[in-house]
């Protein structure tokens, strides 16, 4: 066998190779999500998804509700694009309502919540049963009144659902003991494993139900939810297809004051509890694009800048 011995060969590491050598874009604002601020190394055409944005030609631009999740470019630039719910692996999503991106309003009053999914849709068409449209620090809403009854927003088909996450906030964020028994869901039966709801004259969720414990805030999970100010709540849930309802009272007969007392601003089902990186993103994304950034868990590797793709 001939071996023939040679200069010495410099091997580099290729990591400058595959890196974008052109203009960058970074967050220079905010998380990435809506009302971000994105700014370039280089002023020049900004683009969403390879289309010129009109009028935006600077060094900066302001990230919208309705370009979140898209990819974002300036020139010939790096791309950035926000990580989403619909990015979810399809056998996750159930339902996602975010009245932020779509809402039916009639006359003031919320007709219904678009799944952004594209599975069922959650709508009222009783007008005495309809939740009241609001801008609330800048965020839409649905709020259920502290009067009235059997107030709620319904899916249209049987779903099967393992956890939910919930936008939503009791009252004025200040009340240490529920009404009633408050539901945030429930399916209009009276059985014990189809609700989630609050204690009467208490601060805890209510047993029996389907579960009394819940995570606030991606935190650790409590029974004791007042009082609540806005705030994500999310709670392992029964998988059983039904149609379920925000806000709506599992005692039609016997009590119609049991119902929801505040807005909800959002609200994210899914098929099993996710776990992992997957719910941190889930978290922060959530909790970013509603306000709720300074209460992301230290924990969460995206509570400063929310997740990309």
């Amino acid at each position: 066998m001939n071996i023939s011995i040679g200069m010495p060969i410099s091997i580099s590491p290729l990591v400058g190779r595959s890196e974008h050598s052109g203009p960058r874009i970074r967050i220079s604002s905010g998380s990435g999500y809506a009302g971000s601020v994105l700014t370039s190394t280089q002023a020049d055409q900004w683009t969403v998804d390879g289309v010129a944005i009109d009028g935006e030609t600077g060094a900066t631009f302001t990230m919208t509700t309705a370009l979140e999740g898209r990819s974002i470019r300036c020139g010939s630039s790096n791309a950035i694009r926000m990580w989403m719910p619909t990015d979810l692996d399809d056998a996750l999503k159930a339902v996602w309502l975010d009245p932020k991106r779509a809402q039916s309003v009639q006359d003031g009053k919320v007709t219904g919540w678009p799944d952004q999914f594209g599975h069922t849709d959650f709508t009222q068409d009783s007008v005495s049963r309809q939740p009241a449209a609001a801008v609330l620090g800048g965020y839409a809403a649905a709020v259920w009144p502290e009067e009235g009854a059997f107030v709620s927003l319904q899916s249209l088909e049987a779903l099967s659902v393992g956890w939910w996450a919930v936008v939503l906030q009791y009252k004025d964020g200040m009340a240490e003991t529920f009404d009633n028994y408050d539901p945030i869901i429930g399916n209009g039966s009276e059985t014990s494993n189809t609700r989630i709801l609050g204690n009467l004259g208490e601060s805890e969720l209510f047993l029996p139900a389907f579960t009394d414990q819940v995570s606030i805030n991606g935190g650790e999970t409590t029974d004791i939810i007042l009082p609540r100010p806005k705030s994500m709540v999310s709670f392992e849930w029964t998988t059983a297809a039904d149609l379920w309802g925000l806000g709506l009272s599992n005692f039609p007969r016997s009590s119609a004051e049991r119902k929801w007392r505040g807005p909800m601003f959002e609200a994210l089902a899914l098929r099993t509890r996710p776990t992992g990186d997957t719910l941190d993103r889930i978290t922060a994304c959530i909790m970013h694009r509603n306000g709720l950034s300074g209460h992301i868990p230290t924990a969460n590797p995206y509570k400063t800048t929310g997740p990309m793709r």
